[in-house]
């Protein structure tokens, strides 16, 4: 089995399609709100706030800080900093 579907399989473990879809979109531009990981990935907001639910009940993503988004108060979302290591190293120190 090639080292690129050993990795892929360990990404994906446990995610759902639309979960992995909003995780990855977290990841390109965190910390985010659920709007922009929304306009980023071209998922809709509906779908992509109970998706980022899931995610923290499963420790994959965290509560970056609270702040002003379009005049509101927003929760910007990272994905949880063990999970960001695995990704760019293969492994958890």
């Amino acid at each position: 089995m090639q080292a690129t579907s050993i990795q892929a399989y360990r990404n994906l473990k446990g995610l759902g399609e639309r979960q992995q879809q909003v995780l990855e979109a977290l990841e390109g531009i965190y910390p985010a709100t659920n709007r922009q990981v929304s306009v980023e990935s071209g998922i809709p907001i509906n779908v992509v706030t109970p998706r980022m639910g899931e995610l923290v009940t499963k420790g994959r993503v965290e509560q970056a800080y609270k702040s002003d988004d379009n005049g509101r108060t927003a929760i910007y979302w990272r994905p949880v900093r063990e999970l960001i290591q695995e990704r760019l190293f293969g492994d958890t120190y």
